[in-house]
């Protein structure tokens, strides 16, 4: 199976730019990524599934396992098994009133599950600034507002935040900028990115987490943010702010978790769709809410 070089597209619009890389270490807690002078790149999602589809995952698995048995250097990519580089999320954590909460949005198409922001580079250089990334994708995806009306911008234009709620059909009556800081990961989580490319310099990525998906054959970093709300919790609302191709709203659910500083553990307190938190929204009508049951009556019939 064949991918295109970064020659061959370099002049050309691509709605996306990763590159694989055949030479991929783990060794001392730092995940050390070669990229030839010319590397294979997927162009588009077709060509990222394409590249999933065909990866060893089995070999990747083994090859982590023996990395965490014994902690010698593990090769994770070779001639034979190419890994994908590097997509970028953001960790958002949201504090108020000394509480700590985190964002995800529903993904609703396989596999489904929680995500947090991120995305791909929009070209090359991109693969060796991937905070950047994590950055511009933040800011496009989660949209925070308050009850009273105002919009906080995490780097999005004041033009650019009024365009995606106006999609709501939500008229905020002021645009703020929203300052956030760099955060530590878990330190269990903690990882050093060391890229490498011929001819250039390297390239050291500290304080951030390092995922390997061996299922999709990729490498993506995640780094973290903290962001002091100037409002309290109950006034909090978010959007999705990704938008599809055809200029539509994606809208997908976006979920706030309340997050225990002495543990990893985390409780959802909200589903939000179009700004509303749907568990504040009560039954639709008087016949749903009739058919609530207590959860003991399921316990009996269990037993």
């Amino acid at each position: 199976m064949s991918f295109k070089r970064l020659s061959e597209v370099s002049e050309s619009e691509v709605s996306l730019l990763t590159a694989r890389s055949r030479c991929v270490l783990l060794q001392n807690g730092e995940l050390v990524i070669e990229l030839e002078d010319d590397p294979e790149v997927l162009t588009s999602s077709k060509e990222r599934r394409l590249h999933a589809e065909t990866t060893d995952s089995v070999w990747i698995e083994k090859q982590l396992a023996r990395y965490l048995e014994t902690g010698e250097t593990a090769r994770i990519a070779c001639a034979d098994v190419a890994l994908e580089v590097l997509t970028a999320d953001t960790c958002v954590v949201l504090v108020s009133e000394d509480k700590m909460y985190t964002v995800s949005f529903l993904r609703n198409i396989d596999p489904v599950g929680w995500l947090i922001p991120g995305g791909c580079p929009s070209f090359y250089q991109e693969i060796f600034e991937p905070v950047r990334i994590a950055k511009r994708e933040m800011a496009e995806e989660l949209i925070i507002m308050d009850k009273d009306g105002i919009a906080y911008s995490l780097g999005l234009s004041e033009s650019a935040m009024i365009n995606v709620l106006k999609k709501y059909q939500v008229s905020p009556r002021q645009v703020q900028s929203l300052k956030y800081s760099p955060c530590s990961p878990p330190q269990c989580l903690s990882t050093q990115v060391h890229l490498k490319r011929p001819g250039h310099n390297d390239v050291l990525i500290d304080n951030i987490n390092a995922t390997i998906d061996p299922m999709v054959g990729s490498v993506a970093i995640t780094t973290y943010v903290e962001i002091d709300l100037p409002f309290p919790i109950k006034q909090l609302r978010l959007f999705d702010g990704e938008i599809l191709p055809d200029g539509q709203i994606l809208n997908r659910a976006v979920r706030l978790r309340n997050m225990r500083q002495d543990s990893l553990v985390e409780t959802t307190i909200a589903y939000f769709v179009s700004g509303n938190n749907l568990m504040t929204q009560g039954w639709i009508n008087e016949c749903m809410a009739n058919r609530a049951k207590h959860p003991s009556v399921f316990e009996e019939l269990q037993t």
